[in-house]
């Protein structure tokens, strides 16, 4: 069980290096690209609906879901906007900086409006891990933020909150079904939106966002999972690994150095885990 978070930061590191191959080394357009990775993203969790989608009707339908259900959508879709224009246009290191933010952020929120997710220890690690993986990219330069910047810092906010909202909506969806309905509204909405030319990209950026989706469905899906069986904080700090995953890969693909921050971050965020974990 305690793999589902892993592989999902796994799968959110194989997503974000696609991501920001297509958006800033082939520059496709951004409306294009959000429209055809939100397809895809679709048509592979339609895949699972069968064996794996369920709703609870009764409930899902009532004005309070439709409510939360609706809030959740507008949340998403704008952050989402503010997620990819700061790929595009920022370093991976700028980024990361700003995104290291949500564990922080979430954790906050969780324990202020999910009573079941006030467990002290979890709590505790997640707060020491995020601190840990800000301080490790933290400069004096980073204090001033363009305005990609500040976009990134309302999609933190916006990100930390729709996951609030998501584990809410799983007493009445399964994982699956969820985002499976939230991928298909944000969909409609990017095609009415940007209105794209998809002819317009050649079939190598296709196959990269191809690749994106099946990622973000795998990262999706089982973060899903995660928050529905062990919980939103407890999921966001295995998530708070990611990050330094992204940097070991820089190491090994890129042949680039690692700072004695990053290793001195990982081995905090390790021992967080693992006392969090510890039972």
């Amino acid at each position: 069980m305690i793999l589902i978070p892993l592989i999902a930061a796994i799968g959110n590191v194989l997503g974000l290096i696609s991501d920001k191959v297509v958006l800033s080394i082939r520059r496709v357009p951004l409306g294009i690209y959000q429209t055809i990775l939100f397809i895809f993203l679709c048509f592979f969790t339609a895949l699972l609906m069968p064996f794996l989608g369920r709703i609870n009707f009764s409930l899902a339908l009532s004005a309070t879901y439709l409510a939360i259900f609706g809030v959740m959508i507008a949340t998403a879709i704008i952050w989402n906007i503010f997620y990819y224009r700061g790929i595009q246009n920022e370093e991976i290191y700028e980024f990361e900086l700003i995104i290291t933010l949500t564990p922080l952020m979430t954790t906050f929120l969780a324990g202020l409006f999910l009573p079941e997710e006030r467990n002290w220890r979890v709590i505790e690690a997640s707060v020491v891990a995020s601190l840990a993986l800000l301080l490790c990219h933290l400069r004096k330069r980073h204090f001033v933020f363009s305005n990609y910047s500040l976009g990134l810092i309302i999609c933190v906010l916006l990100m930390s909150l729709e996951m609030i909202f998501q584990k809410l909506l799983l007493k009445v969806y399964s994982p699956v079904s969820l985002y499976f309905f939230r991928t298909l509204v944000i969909v409609i909405f990017f095609v009415i939106f940007y209105r794209p030319k998809i002819a317009k990209i050649n079939l190598k950026s296709y196959g990269l966002i191809i690749c994106s989706a099946a990622a973000g469905v795998v990262q999706m899906v089982l973060k899903f999972y995660s928050f529905e069986i062990f919980g939103v904080v407890y999921t966001t700090l295995f998530m708070i690994l990611a990050p330094i995953l992204i940097y070991l890969s820089s190491v090994l693909i890129f042949k680039e150095k690692l700072s004695k921050r990053t290793i001195l971050a990982a081995a905090v965020i390790l021992a967080c885990m693992v006392w969090a974990s510890w039972k």
